[in-house]
């Protein structure tokens, strides 16, 4: 006869299942396969180990029912049934972190295994039995576990090569790239620059952050691989330095500081490590969390803070063999939140007090008082003088000859134009215009003037890594002295309703053309102008030296026909799959996107 459970019973097994869950999870989560776009997350790995811990307490105290006998035995195999269902989550043929966006079969799947692994436990006493079962599950995972990609044998022989890529950084206030504006202080970039070769007319195919180094890593200008807004997918076919790099023998990673190149929208391709783990917006961006001063205006959730990012790179261990980089920093980006030390130094508050102006909508609508609009700039120097801070631990932590890019994926506006603390809605200067080092052969030390566009970059990192890089375009050095750049956005992504379309731009919301030292630049909020950038480099619509197209023919009959020919093509070329973000994309990708001021009318 069997005796009733007595009650003190259950809480061994509750405890053991617990302690088994916990423990057989934290395991597995600490091995967790780097397959990219599978990594978690600090605050999700506490999470899952908590899951574990519950499920497994629970489990075990139904196998505590009933079961004098074998009840611990039982609780300590039910501990392993979470972990087991973590093993599952590589299988699933979801990309990115699948358990937040798994479909409703892979759902049921993995609560029917374990119900049957938990009746198998429930129908039997037998200690051999519940063994078994527990070897069948870890021999299932085994198999199922994804094994890394083979990779080619790294060689000791070779450079190594960093690219830097930089958030929101203009290059007006940068020390030695001209302007009308004095630079902010960037006293160790001003130093190191001498050691490099500066692009002084650097432009973005468009001023947003995916598309941009999207256009940096393919060689493709947005025009042609058609992603012009944040959040979208990049196609597999997409022509990818890191997987050049990879075939050929490299040891490539990589640490991003924003959601925006996340590992699941594509960016990990090519990649051995590819480390973009960020801070949630329950974090940062939550409502619930307004009252924190310096997170009251626009949402920093899906980020990593730079410092944070920097660190992992260089306590990092240093690869055998020829090294490919990247490093994303962030900090420039709105809301600007410096380093307080150097707030101070300019005499403001490091965070904005708007007071009755209320949360920037950053867009060029705006109406700030005059005392918002002067301690905003303010602190957006402090932010470039913050950034000086962590691209010298970042920059000096690594050998002398190692072969270097540092360059801004876009600019930023600052009332010009009508446009506040923003970009990607035009293609003007502010927005476009970015700076840009190159350390490596081919690239003495000095200034260079010569048109160049960002999607020359995947040629210049491959000529720098020694391989072949003529079928990824023209590389910077290889620039003609009279290049045309094109910058451009999405009238799908940018429109707006009341618009007043002074100009047909085709499917574009702003066109800006540069050649030498003449630009045209349009939007469907202002008229075509022309440009003299020796007199006028922020490109401001009405400035004295702006000339209408028959005195800029006149006056430079071929730079006007090249610029012309290029305006009338980027114009007349179709765009696809540039819907705004908040129609196409996920759920998850949505809310970054919305976190990080990037969806319109948030």
């Amino acid at each position: 006869m069997t005796l009733p459970p007595q009650p003190l019973h259950t809480l061994p097994c509750v405890l053991t299942g617990s302690t088994v869950g916990a423990l057989s999870s934290g395991l597995l989560l600490w091995g967790w396969p780097t397959t990219p776009g599978v990594a978690w997350r600090d605050f999700e790995q506490a999470s899952l180990l908590g899951i574990g811990a519950i499920a497994g307490a629970v489990l075990g105290a139904l196998l505590g029912l009933g079961s004098r006998r074998a009840g611990p035995t039982g609780a300590a195999v039910a501990g392993l049934i979470p972990a087991a269902i973590w093993g599952w989550v590589p299988a699933v043929p979801t990309q990115g972190r699948v358990l937040i966006r798994m479909d409703p079969e892979t759902t049921s799947l993995l609560l029917g295994a374990a119900l049957v692994a938990w009746g198998l436990i429930r129908l039997t006493r037998r200690p051999a039995i519940h063994a078994g079962i527990a070897l069948f599950a870890a021999a299932h995972m085994w198999f199922i576990w994804p094994s890394a990609a083979p990779s080619p044998p790294a060689t000791t022989v070779g450079p190594s090569v960093l690219l830097v890529t930089v958030d929101t950084t203009r290059a007006d206030l940068v020390p030695g790239f001209g302007g009308d504006l004095e630079p902010a202080d960037m006293p160790f970039m001003n130093a190191w620059s001498t050691s490099t070769r500066r692009f002084t007319h650097a432009y973005a195919p468009t001023a947003l952050t995916g598309p941009s180094h999207t256009s940096i890593l393919s060689g493709q200008h947005v025009l042609e691989h058609q992603i012009l807004a944040n959040g979208r997918t990049i196609p597999e076919d997409t022509p990818w330095v890191p997987e050049r790099l990879h075939a050929a023998g490299w040891f490539t990673r990589a640490w991003v500081s924003a959601a925006v190149l996340d590992a699941r929208l594509g960016f990990h391709r090519g990649f051995r490590v590819y480390d973009s783990k960020f801070d949630r917006r329950l974090v940062y961006g939550h409502p619930l969390l307004a009252w924190v001063p310096r997170r009251r205006v626009g949402g920093t959730g899906f980020t990593r803070a730079d410092p944070h990012t920097v660190d992992q790179v260089i306590h990092s261990p240093s690869p055998d063999g020829r090294t490919f980089t990247w490093v994303h920093l962030y900090g420039p980006h709105w809301p600007y939140t410096p380093d307080p030390v150097h707030a101070d130094a300019l005499g403001v508050a490091p965070t904005l007090d708007l007071g009755r102006d209320g949360p920037v909508p950053l867009n060029h609508k705006t109406d700030l008082s005059e005392r918002t609009r002067n301690h905003a700039v303010a602190l957006y120097r402090a932010e470039l003088r913050t950034l000086d801070d962590q691209l010298k631990r970042l920059l000096t932590s690594i050998p002398e000859e190692t072969r270097v890019v540092v360059v801004a994926d876009h600019g930023e506006s600052l009332d010009e134009h009508g446009l506040f603390f923003n970009h990607g809605r035009l293609a003007t200067a502010p927005s476009t215009r970015v700076p840009l080092w190159v350390r490596g052969p081919g690239y003495p030390p000095g200034t260079d003037d010569r048109t160049v566009s960002l999607h020359q970059l995947a040629p210049t990192l491959l000529h720098l890594a020694d391989e072949p890089h003529e079928d990824m375009g023209v590389a910077l050095h290889e620039t003609s002295a009279d290049a045309v750049s094109v910058s451009v956005s999405s009238a799908a992504v940018f429109e707006a309703a009341d618009a007043p379309h002074l100009h047909s731009l085709g499917d574009l919301a702003s066109v800006a053309v540069r050649s030498g030292q003449m630009s045209k630049t349009a939007s469907v909020w202002h008229a075509p102008g022309w440009s003299q950038l020796s007199t006028n480099p922020r490109e401001l619509w009405g400035a004295d030296d702006v000339v209408d197209d028959t005195n800029a023919t006149d006056s430079a009959t071929a730079t006007v026909t090249q610029i012309e020919t290029a305006w009338r093509h980027a114009i007349a070329t179709p765009l696809r799959g540039s819907a705004p973000a908040s129609e196409d994309v996920d759920a998850e990708t949505k809310a970054a996107l919305e976190a990080l001021g990037y969806i319109e009318g948030q």
